[in-house]
């Protein structure tokens, strides 16, 4: 609740931070935010995320990277991240996704790089 009373936060950066655990749906009370970045890699814990559904509140957002969190007991992620119209760059790398949604991903990456070729 601390972190999501900062109404006119604009930029949080968590990924050196050393703690990890459930991201708490707080943080989208920080509507003015444009930079977020949760990235876990290189620290002894994660973030785990159970629903994006408060990121969608994050209208201003034009950074995200979500590198290294668990996003496997999240089925909302895509629509969450669909509800962003400022976001530029998102960052998924080595994200632990949904077994189903990584399997769906592949097949729609190869069927699409068959219909270019």
């Amino acid at each position: 609740e601390f972190v999501g009373s900062f109404k006119k936060l604009r930029y949080l950066d968590l990924s050196r931070a050393y703690f990890g655990g459930k991201v708490p749906p707080q943080l989208g009370n920080l509507s003015t935010l444009q930079h977020l970045d949760l990235n876990s890699l290189n620290s002894p814990y994660e973030f785990q995320l159970d629903s994006l559904l408060w990121i969608s509140r994050l209208t201003s957002l034009t950074y995200l990277d979500l590198g290294w969190v668990s996003l496997a007991a999240s089925s909302d992620w895509v629509q969450a991240l669909s509800k962003l119209p400022l976001l530029e760059v998102l960052h998924l790398n080595d994200a632990f996704l949904p077994a189903r949604l990584r399997f769906c991903f592949s097949c729609q990456l190869h069927s699409s790089h068959g219909a270019r070729s």
